[in-house]
């Protein structure tokens, strides 16, 4: 049982993401794989000063940033400055998780426990099995290739290739805004968007 989570028992585990599966037959396509390791950083003080700020930063530097996780103990004095600094870092609200209660720390200093979930992206093509039909009705190695490639590079965080995330409480706030704006009428945004990108002016051909 680690520090980080009860749900993760074992130093590296695999997810598989595959878009076909379950057919007899058909070759070994290309495949998302997901790897989780575990990481974890202490001071060698028991409050967050800079030289505690200094030896963190060093180590947040080191570390892939999209794909990190932490926890933090947030029955500390210092967690709300320690937080503020992680986000200063360029790590978002949800990367940072605190502790349960019932964990006990390995020390009463300034201690970070997480995981780096690393994605192994597919290399296309993809020709270890031919581009032909046999008596298996198979398909080639490379098929859907293309799409597991793509879909690893664009996902912004590699636990979605493993669960989704929670999703809000419905809200007809958003969709009457919406309307609202439409039909031009002065109302407060139910979250701030971000500006539009101008755009270039239509070229029309005199005929």
């Amino acid at each position: 049982m680690t520090i980080f989570s009860k749900k993760i028992t074992l130093i590296s585990i695999f997810f598989i993401i595959s878009v076909l599966s379950g057919c007899a037959g058909m070759a070994s396509k290309a495949q998302i794989k997901l790897s989780v390791k575990e990481v974890e950083w202490s001071s060698s003080f028991a409050v967050f000063n800079p030289q505690a700020q200094a030896s963190l930063t060093h180590w947040i530097n080191s570390l892939p940033l999209r794909d990190v996780r932490l926890k933090l103990d947030n029955s500390t004095q210092y967690y709300p400055q320690l937080k503020h600094f992680l986000l200063q870092q360029g790590l978002t609200h949800q990367q940072l998780e605190v502790f349960d209660s019932n964990i006990n720390l390995p020390t009463n200093n300034v201690f970070i426990a997480g995981i780096i979930i690393e994605r192994s992206i597919p290399q296309c093509p993809s020709w270890r099995v031919p581009n032909m039909s046999d008596s298996n009705v198979s398909q080639s190695s490379n098929f859907g290739c293309a799409s597991e490639h793509n879909l690893a590079i664009m996902v912004a965080d590699p636990s979605d290739l493993a669960r989704g995330k929670q999703l809000s409480p419905a809200s007809a706030k958003r969709t009457s805004n919406a309307l609202d704006r439409y039909y031009g009428r002065n109302v407060e945004q139910a979250e701030p968007e971000a500006p539009a990108e101008p755009l270039a002016p239509t070229v029309f051909n005199d005929q």
